[in-house]
Formats: structure tokens, sequence, C-alpha cells
């Protein structure tokens, strides 16, 4: 099972099912407007999850470096959010999933500090594709994106990658990328345009 799902960002309520863990998180964040987008992109996993068949919601757990799981469950997850849309990936292998919004320029500063020198000889200048990947796998791994960047290689063959640009409006369009652990045959990804 491969599944990216996408939607809007709504005032969607803090989605009950998953359990006081992810209650007291979602309690946490002070920032209403993170808030706001992580409790759209919990629902739209709560929504994906029951339309697949999988009821009652799983518990969610944290692990120590802060990644959400489902214990003793043996699905995988991923979810994520920027600025009017949020994403979930869900599969039967580890994943990690990434939206960004695409700004038309960069700085060759930050692309520089966050290619790795693989990355670096093959660059096509794509950036905000290449952030997503570097996001998708440390989300996929829960090692978190610490000061080093480039050391996340988004050319590792342990990663299987599938990408889109999503429009939202005129000149407004978001690079969404899922990445899934194993080197085998790619599994075909079911993509949700929910919105």
């Amino acid at each position: 099972m491969r599944i990216v799902a996408y939607t809007s960002v709504t005032d969607a309520a803090v989605p009950v099912g998953f359990g006081a863990v992810l209650l007291a998180h979602l309690d946490a964040i002070r920032n209403p407007v993170q808030a706001r987008r992580s409790c759209s992109a919990w629902q739209l996993l709560a929504d994906v999850l029951q339309a697949e068949g999988i009821y009652p919601l799983p518990q969610v757990a944290f692990s120590s470096a802060g990644k959400p799981y489902f214990p003793g469950n043996p699905y995988y997850f991923s979810i994520t959010h920027s600025k009017e849309l949020c994403a979930v990936s869900l599969a039967d292998v580890p994943t990690g999933v990434d939206i960004e919004y695409r700004r038309n320029m960069y700085a060759s500063a930050l692309i520089d500090r966050v290619l790795s020198a693989k990355e670096k000889r093959v660059y096509d200048g794509d950036f905000p594709k290449l952030w997503c990947r570097k996001e998708c796998i440390v989300k996929l791994t829960g090692c978190g994106l610490d000061e080093s960047p480039d050391g996340v290689d988004t050319h590792d063959p342990n990663y299987r990658f599938s990408e889109w640009i999503v429009e939202t409006g005129e000149n407004t369009k978001y690079q969404l990328s899922a990445a899934f652990l194993g080197s085998q045959e790619e599994e075909p990804v079911k993509i949700l345009d929910l919105r």
C-alpha cells in the first residue's frame, strides 16, 4: 500500500480517535496558525485511514526523537503542511512526506549549504524538489534535519520517491514529495487530491 493525499488547510477539529498522546501534543501547540495546520493534517490522516477501512483509528505515540507512529500497527505514516495545504503518506513500509511552497528564487548560499557533494555534481536547479526529498528522508527515518542538511543524500538507492507539482491558484505552486523505504520494484502510489 502506498497512498499520498493532500487537501486544503481548514478549521478541522482535533481528531479524537488517535488517543490522548496526540491530543496532548496538539494542545501544546501555542501558535494558532500552526495548530490549525496540524489539526488539518491529522484529520486528513484520519480520513484516509477510514477510507481504507482502518477503523477504529490506531493510537499515536511519539519516538524519543519526536517522530509520530502507530505502536504495534503494520502501517507507517507521515504528515506535513505548508501555508494553505497539508498532506499525508500512508504505507506498509516506512514513509516520509513533505510539501513546500515553491518560491521563484533561492539564495545560492542556501543551496550550497544544503546539497551533498554528490548532489552538487548532478543538481538540476530544482531546489524545492531536492529540499522536499531531504525532508522526506528525515521524516521516514525519524532522525531529524539537524545543522547539516548536506549530510542527507537524496541519491541513496534505499529510497523511492514520488513527486507532484500542486497548483492552488494563478502562479501558486507547491512541491509535494513522498519517499518510501525499499530498493525493490516500486509499487504504484495512489495520489488523492481531497481539496
